[in-house]
């Protein structure tokens, strides 16, 4: 997949792995600039950043988890105004392929924060009218 990052060219390369114990590792491996292939259509260029995802075994793998942990993983160390251009890439990109991205879970959102308060206090007004009655 090809990440831009400002005006420099990312290479990403996700793969995943079955292990014996029913573990599935995915593994992001980027590169800048243009893959070198060998025989096999395989990249062979150094790769300057790598980053694994292991899904546990009580856990559904899912492909685009493991892609995301991994990419977040590999670009751990980056200056966040990088992580933020590799990002967008990534989201840009998987959608023009048609492929799955999952973004990291931020929270609720105010919509939810504030029916909960209101569940909460709906709860509290009903225990004390109850309570008055008994």
């Amino acid at each position: 997949m090809r990440l831009m990052a400002g005006d420099v060219v990312l290479m990403a390369h996700f793969a995943y792995t079955h292990h014996e114990n029913g573990a599935w590792v995915t593994l992001c491996r980027l590169h800048e600039g243009k893959c070198n292939s060998d025989a096999l259509g395989r990249c062979t260029e150094y790769c300057a950043r790598t980053g694994s995802a292991r899904c546990s075994n009580k856990d559904v793998f899912t492909k685009p988890l493991g892609r995301r942990d991994s990419l977040a993983r590999a670009i751990k160390f980056m200056p966040r105004p990088t992580r933020k251009l590799i990002w967008a890439s990534y989201f840009n990109q998987s959608l023009k392929r048609g492929l799955k991205c999952v973004p990291k879970h931020v929270g609720p959102t105010q919509e939810q924060l504030a029916i909960e308060a209101l569940k909460t206090l709906i709860r509290t007004v009903v225990r004390e009218e109850v309570q008055r009655g008994s």
